[in-house]
């Protein structure tokens, strides 16, 4: 089992609801061990943010990398909304491989974040 610690952060926390939107999740990971791992990471959305502006993407894969031996990699994310997202509550599911140095799967981290849409930016969320 890899010792990979993973950060997930979405810029900005809330998002406006009926309107278009524009957000970076930020994933931060930070190996604690002595191997060296490659990462892919498998991103599911529900619906309506979407992986690409112009179109319906809920599902994308990206490559993180190499993680060195008591290394960090950063990685970014682009999300965007519609106008018909509401108020409401979205979470978001990322899926972490991560291969040892036989290309087998090491570990499998799964992380949700919480994507808030408010239709005021500084009323609750519903």
């Amino acid at each position: 089992m890899a010792d990979i610690e993973a950060v997930i952060n979405v810029i900005p926390e809330r998002l406006k609801a009926l309107a278009f939107n524009e957000a970076d999740v930020h994933i931060s990971l930070e190996n604690k061990g002595e191997n060296i791992y490659w990462i892919e990471c498998v991103a599911e959305i529900p619906h309506p943010i979407s992986f690409a502006p112009d179109r319906k993407l809920y599902m994308a894969k990206t490559l993180i990398g190499i993680l060195e031996k008591k290394g960090t990699k950063d990685k970014r994310i682009k999300l965007f909304t519609d106008h018909a997202v509401t108020p409401g509550s979205y979470n978001i599911k990322l899926t972490f491989y991560v291969y040892d140095g036989d290309g087998a799967i090491a570990d499998r981290i799964e992380i949700y974040k919480n994507i808030e849409c408010a239709s005021e930016m500084n009323a609750k969320v519903l």
